[in-house]
């Protein structure tokens, strides 16, 4: 299952997805130009990546490329501190930890949001900004769910190392459905969740 969560067809049809979803939310006043670009060049990296994964590592270590990163949400469950990462999320920056900066939940009828920079969005997760901080707690592994709704979330961004958009939220999916496999009661609320 997990090399056909990253095979080149899912790597180009996430891809296409995340495009059609990046063009909707700047048509309609969603994002800047300057973060539709940084989408952009993100979503062509990957499909040209995906084409010719040779060429992913060095381009993804070019220091004009945009990094990606995985969101993980920490929380505190009986005195004991926990993170984990949402399922089907990512996060891009213009540069490492800096500039624009775009959230992306594969899946959400607002895929794509955007922040002046990644404290803005870190803070915004924080604060619950529109409900940001429970959306996102909603894509964790259903126990990690049910804790983090309890008390106080806080967001951190761990890197990709090199990886695209598509790869990053097949694989935090992954996790996701890793986590809940032993669960009973997991097939109720996991397909809302990961929203794949």
């Amino acid at each position: 299952m997990a090399e056909l969560a990253v095979s080149p067809l899912t790597t180009r049809l996430v891809t296409g997805l995340a495009a059609s979803d990046l063009a909707l939310a700047y048509d309609n006043g969603l994002l800047t130009r300057r973060a539709l670009l940084l989408g952009m060049r993100e979503l062509s990296r990957a499909g040209a990546a995906s084409s010719a994964s040779s060429a992913s590592s060095a381009h993804a270590n070019s220091p004009a490329a945009p990094r990606a990163y995985r969101l993980t949400l920490a929380f505190t469950d009986a005195g004991k501190a926990h993170r984990e990462a949402a399922a089907g999320v990512a996060v891009l920056c213009e540069r490492p930890m800096n500039g624009t900066t775009l959230l992306y939940m594969r899946g959400d009828p607002m895929a794509w949001r955007g922040f002046d920079s990644p404290q803005a969005l870190l803070e915004d997760v924080r604060n619950n900004v529109a409900g940001l901080g429970d959306r996102l707690a909603q894509r964790l592994p259903a126990v990690a769910a049910q804790r983090a709704r309890i008390g106080a979330v806080s967001a951190a961004l761990q890197d990709g190392r090199g990886a695209s958009l598509a790869e990053l939220t097949s694989h935090t999916i992954l996790d996701v459905v890793r986590a809940d496999t032993p669960l009973s009661a997991a097939a109720a609320g996991t397909g809302a969740r990961i929203a794949a």
